[in-house]
């Protein structure tokens, strides 16, 4: 989830949401596909070893691990839409039905710039 938010928080703010959202699934999509896949796989081969507990832990994990990966291309990039669309109408997280000016606005330029977070100014 993580990474998906941050490939979505890289593209431009010039781009219409949906080519923003399509964009980063594709620039992060496989990476996540192959690493859910990889983890079913390793789960499901562990079904196999005769240890009662064992065989029950890795087919509900590796379940689960399935289920973690539908619902984070499925529901959480709905919810990603969701959380832009709040954003992008200057509106406060947990309280969406108060507006605030933006903090993000140059008053030279006339335009809303994205500033680099906390994260990115320290990973540079």
């Amino acid at each position: 989830m993580c990474i998906l938010v941050h490939a979505v928080k890289r593209q431009e703010l010039e781009l219409p949401l949906e080519r923003r959202i399509s964009n980063a699934l594709v620039e992060v999509g496989p990476s996540i596909t192959l690493a859910s896949l990889s983890e079913v796989i390793a789960f499901a081969a562990g079904s196999f070893i005769s240890m009662p507990a064992c065989r029950v832990f890795s087919m509900f994990a590796a379940l689960a691990v399935l289920l973690d990966f539908l619902l984070q291309v499925t529901a959480f990039v709905a919810l990603i839409v969701l959380d832009s669309l709040r954003a992008e109408d200057k509106r406060v997280d947990c309280f969406p039905c108060i507006k605030v000016p933006s903090l993000h606005a140059d008053p030279d330029k006339g335009t809303e710039q994205r500033k680099p977070g906390l994260l990115a100014r320290y990973m540079k």
